[in-house]
């Protein structure tokens, strides 16, 4: 079952990734894709890919670490340290674009 999470979410990050590439008009997003904040995404993009994995199936997937590892095939602790590190990347890339009082 968590298998197919993840292949279902590899096929649909894959069709999100192609909507950039190409130069065509692209439709009104979705209401349930409306949300996302464009710094974040292109934040999430920056990060290795197995961070960008992690981030994803745990934060966005509401997976939980164990799960995350069974889906991932890598070890809970591996995934803990990965979500960690892309955590703190994340932090550290969306900080960048404030100012120290606050303000963008």
């Amino acid at each position: 079952m968590l298998r197919v999470a993840w292949n279902y979410y590899r096929s649909s990050w894959r069709k999100w990734e192609g909507r950039w590439a190409a130069e065509v008009d692209a439709p009104t997003p979705a209401a349930s894709e409306t949300w996302a904040d464009p710094d974040l995404v292109a934040a999430i993009r920056q990060l290795p890919l197995g961070q960008r994995e992690v981030i994803v199936v745990v934060a966005l997937g509401e997976l939980t670490t164990v799960e995350a590892a069974q889906v991932l095939g890598k070890a809970a602790g591996t995934i803990r340290s990965q979500l960690f590190r892309a955590r703190a990347a994340l932090r550290e890339a969306l900080d960048e674009g404030l100012d120290p009082e606050g303000g963008p």
